[in-house]
């Protein structure tokens, strides 16, 4: 558990951060910035896509294993994808979109297996204009 200023960081203050937009009907900006950093972290040959390694790398980075084949088809199927099957950042987003709309702390607890909680705090937070 972090202590930020006076604030324990745990769990439950990350749960408590708005990941959705309601009135746009997607994530946060915050939200959206930080899945492009963590894209961009797992895009290994810098090409904007992820292939099969790189989504299968970031699923057992995340869930400690590789994606079944039916599992990695569905994901294919179900979200934005170019021409050669490579999930763009695009059908990312959506992704993590109607994850974090039926099951926030899962998107919460993907995140923590790529920071460690006063980051993914510091990184949540609205920006103050």
């Amino acid at each position: 558990m972090e202590l930020f200023g006076a604030k324990k960081i745990n769990k439950n203050t990350l749960l408590s951060i708005e990941l959705l937009d309601d009135k746009k009907k997607k994530l946060t900006k915050e939200c959206e910035d930080l899945l492009i950093e963590i894209f961009k972290n797992f895009d290994f040959d810098k090409d904007g896509f992820w292939n099969h390694l790189e989504i299968n790398s970031y699923f057992k980075t995340t869930n400690g294993s590789r994606l079944s084949k039916d599992a990695f088809n569905e994901i294919l199927e179900s979200f934005d994808t170019n021409d050669r099957q490579e999930l763009t950042i695009k059908g990312f987003i959506d992704m993590y979109y109607l994850q974090t709309l039926n099951y926030k702390e899962e998107t919460i607890n993907d995140f923590l297996k790529n920071y460690d909680e006063k980051t993914l705090y510091e990184k949540l937070q609205p920006k103050k204009i």
